[in-house]
């Protein structure tokens, strides 16, 4: 009986150590219950039954061993089916290991010593090897660089990064007037084609492009490793961060979590950890319906309430299930959770939706007051509680007629006031900076929603508005003073020329896109670039004409299909007062940009870097100055960690069609 107690107050204080309190008490006690009772009337080791058995069993199976494996679910290496075979394999085997430590205390003498000589070796490498991988993939420092001059130039560097940018595009839509801002820039700097590295993956060639090296140096190395945490090497803001020099850095793939820097703020790019529902196809928002439909986006029928009347109850995000303490955590809970083995009960959307005619009113405990809506119009930004934390949506009415209605929903964000996931640093003196309406969004609808018919037209417009909606916030952060260095990735081209590109190149011919209901339907992808130009205009009126400028690409694009794939061929632009003008394009490599750049505003450039300096570009700047290295080798910069991204940032991913 002691054995079957201890078993129900290992489980209730599992439970009582997770906030919130997501799953009913009796499932975990349960849990515990059934295996102590199992312990306890199993003849093991030739009949050798005692409590002392049993205690060490669920000392080592229950509390050592599902402490030390929750270590590797944190970064997603054990998850799916395998990895809870994988966590169940091993508290099965710390549940045989403290049997036989106990059956050998319980004989006495010499297996007594032995019995407890085995216990401690097994507790001491559990614990040291739990607290070394824990601390390898949940520590928060980084790669710093290394100060190597006491008197760092004072030229101002503005990197501007356009994800999927191609030279075949930009030159025809400004050659037709689409591109003001544009055509005024190549008329004043010099201009190249950038070769992207394999594989030409968005957070692996950034990563390539703001360290100088290679990603088997940098450290990540695909879609699944895009977590900073891997990083091995400093990035800019390092190099300029440990010179003194302030720096702003926003939405740079592959870098959460955010780096923290003295003298700088950042704001970290995707793929960021969301609010997953369980369902596979999160990010592509859902269609909220009356009657029965199909398509890739989910569906859910609203009940209803009366004629013209329905309630709104759906699923919006998991509760965040995390140890009270750090570094406690139990890998069955943890599993069980992402798997949904366990019952877990969902954040949730309610409201009320009544059809008036050929619009809806919207009424609910999230709308301080009553939503009307037509047909074609977007909803605010809805905030919706999250327990401590915020998500944000948007609604917008497809269809409302007498007793039909149909909605689409945006998938839910993190509302960056409260986030789940923290993804910015350094904006501790603007406590208010994320609470503007509309908000700054950190994860964005799944652009492989476009084949649904039902929301392709919806998709351009709500990509644009995430990517204004972060411009706007750079541009007020820029307003309040230009900092030594700027960094900033626009991604909004890569998500609308993947769905968009073919059908953009046949348009002139073709007529109409699949999606369109009259000839005029705007091409995605001319409003998606002259959208990023005109950025491009704001963000240029706050840079410093003596500024160093570069402008970059990962990789550029080319049609398949109605869409279109990745490119080796990118694009780079420089200009600045240390620029030579020269009409001759001169291509360089994704890895040389870093060592270019930091060598034309006279800069030490590191013998290390993978990349090439392209003097050339700005002769001005002299003979190249190098060092040996600019890693700070004592901040812990050599550990090689390979920490995976978790469910979340995978499903994020599959939304955007960059993994299977």
């Amino acid at each position: 009986m002691l054995g079957l107690a201890l078993g129900v107050a290992i489980g209730v204080a599992w439970v009582m150590w997770y906030t919130p309190l997501a799953l009913s008490w009796p499932w975990v006690a349960g849990l515990h219950l059934l295996a102590a009772l199992a312990i306890e009337r199993t003849q093991w080791l030739g009949g050798i039954r005692s409590f002392t058995a049993t205690w060490m069993a669920l000392l080592l199976g229950l509390f050592l061993v599902p402490w030390w494996v929750s270590a590797f679910t944190v970064p997603g290496i054990l998850s799916g089916l395998q990895g809870y075979g994988i966590a169940a394999a091993a508290v099965l085997a710390g549940l045989a290991v403290g049997t036989l430590c106990g059956a050998l205390v319980a004989r006495g003498g010499g297996a007594r010593v032995l019995g407890a000589f085995v216990l401690l070796a097994t507790v001491a490498a559990m614990a040291l090897s739990g607290r070394s991988v824990a601390g390898r993939y949940l520590a928060s420092e980084q790669p710093r660089a290394l100060r190597v001059i006491q008197d760092f130039p004072e030229t101002k560097v503005a990197f501007i990064g356009i994800d999927g940018a191609d030279w075949a595009v930009i030159d025809r839509l400004v050659e037709e007037g689409h591109l003001p801002a544009m055509k005024a820039l190549l008329g004043e700097g010099r201009r190249g084609t950038l070769r992207s590295i394999q594989p030409p993956f968005s957070p692996v060639v950034w990563s390539t492009i703001f360290s100088g090296t290679l990603p088997q140096k940098h450290g990540l190395v695909d879609w699944y490793t895009a977590d900073a945490r891997n990083r091995r090497v400093p990035m800019l803001w390092d190099i300029f961060d440990a010179h003194d020099r302030r720096s702003l850095t926003v939405n740079v793939p592959g870098s959460w979590p955010p780096t923290t820097l003295r003298n700088g703020a950042f704001i970290a790019g995707f793929p960021i950890p969301g609010l997953v529902t369980g369902s596979p196809r999160q990010l592509l928002g859902m269609v909220l319906t009356s009657r029965a439909q199909t398509g890739l986006v989910d569906t859910h029928m609203m009940p209803s309430l009366g004629p013209g009347r329905f309630s709104v109850d759906v699923p919006l995000a998991l509760p965040d299930l995390r140890p009270r303490f750090s570094g406690l955590g139990h890998a069955f809970i943890d599993l069980a959770v992402r798997q949904l083995i366990l019952p877990v009960e969902s954040h949730r959307l309610r409201f009320t939706l009544t059809v008036i005619g050929n619009h809806v009113r919207l009424e609910g405990d999230i709308f301080p007051e009553a939503v009307e809506l037509e047909p074609g119009d977007w909803s605010g930004w809805l905030r919706i509680p999250l327990g401590d934390t915020d998500a944000r949506t948007r609604l917008h009415l497809l269809h409302a007629t007498g007793d039909e209605v149909t909605l689409y929903m945006l998938p839910p964000v993190q509302a960056p006031e409260r986030p789940r996931f923290p993804f910015a640093t350094g904006f501790e003196a603007k406590a208010d900076f994320f609470s503007t309406d509309p908000p700054y969004v950190v994860e964005g609808v799944g652009w492989i929603s476009y084949p649904d018919p039902r929301v392709a037209s919806l998709l351009p417009a709500a990509l644009q508005e995430v990517e204004r909606n972060r411009a706007m916030a750079v541009l007020r952060l820029l307003d309040a003073g230009f900092p030594d260095v700027f960094s900033y990735v626009l991604t909004l081209t890569d998500r609308i020329q993947h769905p968009f590109l073919g059908v953009h190149h046949s348009a002139r011919t073709v007529g109409r896109r699949p999606w369109a209901t009259t000839e005029h339907e705007p091409d995605p992808v001319l409003e998606a670039w002259k959208l990023i130009d005109e950025l491009l205009g704001e963000l240029l009126q706050r840079i410093p004409r003596d500024a160093l400028l570069f402008i970059a690409s990962d990789h550029g694009f080319m049609p398949s299909g109605p869409g279109g794939v990745h490119r080796m061929e990118g694009i780079w632009y420089a200009r600045g007062p240390m620029i030579a003008l020269d009409n001759a394009e001169l291509e360089m490599s994704a890895v040389d940009v870093l060592p270019t750049m930091l060598h034309c505003i006279g800069a030490p450039v590191a013998e290390d870097f993978d990349g090439v300096v392209h003097s050339d570009l700005c002769p001005s700047s002299g003979p190249t100055w190098t060092v040996e290295t600019l890693l700070d080798r004592s901040a812990g910069s050599s550990l090689q960690t390979e920490a995976v991204i978790d469910r979340s940032r995978e499903e994020q991913l599959k939304s955007l069609g960059y993994v299977n």
